[in-house]
């Protein structure tokens, strides 16, 4: 009998012991995350869409920090070569895997400075940020656009280096009444005048920002303090020196200009 009883717990501990290595096993293959480095390498910045595409993918492996590197690394590419449409969903992306609260405000501000449409959503809780390209809005018509719109487009433009687009725009006689409002801050002329800047200083950035946060919030009677208060801890310690840093070149420890893998590491497409 106490044999039996001895080879019964035996059993036991076996079944025990082999359960304990299976779900150890299956835990390891949930957490570890490689992709092949022929995946990799089929990457073209030709096709900005497809980095965009694999970073997804790469975002939904939360627990790996080399999936959640690799994807901050090809939404970046993605943000910075491709069109329009694919900028602002990767830029979304990027806000989704920010990997520390710093990060998340650097890419919240680089988003803010790249594309006007991330105004609203900065304003919004972390996690009810778009993450899927469905959500996007469609690619901006200037022909439709109220002169409000296209004065925002122009805020934007300038602080991309767009001058040229930023000069057309304010050409418009109804963006220019719209602006006019704005003239305690900067008059028309001087807009233009910055157009024309290679750099444009800290002090007129700060203006244009400015006028950027009170077009968009200073409609609202009811909250526009509450607005403005919320823009400037999003962007609490970035003006008016800083912001100029914060670009795709910048932003992280990669090189958005890297794009092609070859033999093990991120280079040039020349090589």
């Amino acid at each position: 009998m106490v044999i039996r009883f001895a080879m019964r717990a035996m059993n036991r501990w076996l079944v025990f012991w082999i359960g304990i290595q299976f779900v150890g096993s299956v835990a390891a293959a949930q957490f570890d995350f490689s992709i092949p480095s022929k995946e990799l390498s089929k990457l073209s910045i030709a096709d900005p869409a497809a980095y965009r595409d694999l970073a997804e993918e790469c975002s939904v492996v939360r627990k790996s920090k080399v999936a959640k590197n690799l994807a901050v690394r090809l939404y970046l590419i993605a943000a910075k070569h491709g069109d329009e449409k694919i900028r602002r969903s990767a830029l979304r992306g990027m806000i989704h895997v920010a990997r520390s609260d710093e990060e998340l405000r650097k890419f919240k501000v680089l988003a803010f400075l790249s594309d006007p449409v991330f105004a609203d959503l900065l304003l919004k809780k972390q996690n009810k940020a778009p993450t899927t390209r469905k959500q996007n809005p469609p690619i901006r018509d200037e022909a439709k656009l109220t002169p409000r719109e296209n004065l925002l487009d122009a805020l934007v433009s300038i602080r991309r280096g767009k001058s040229l687009r930023a000069q057309r725009l304010m050409q418009s006689s109804d963006v220019q009444k719209l602006f006019s409002q704005f003239d305690d801050l900067m008059s028309v002329e001087e807009f233009n005048a910055a157009c024309l800047q290679s750099d444009i200083d800290d002090a007129t950035l700060y203006r244009i920002i400015t006028i950027d946060l009170k077009l968009r919030y200073g409609d609202d009677s009811s909250e526009p303090l509450e607005s403005d208060a919320a823009w400037r801890k999003v962007l609490e310690g970035t003006l008016p020196d800083k912001i100029p840093r914060i670009s795709f070149d910048t932003v992280t420890e990669f090189n958005p200009d890297h794009s092609r893998f070859f033999n093990g590491r991120w280079q040039t497409p020349n090589g």
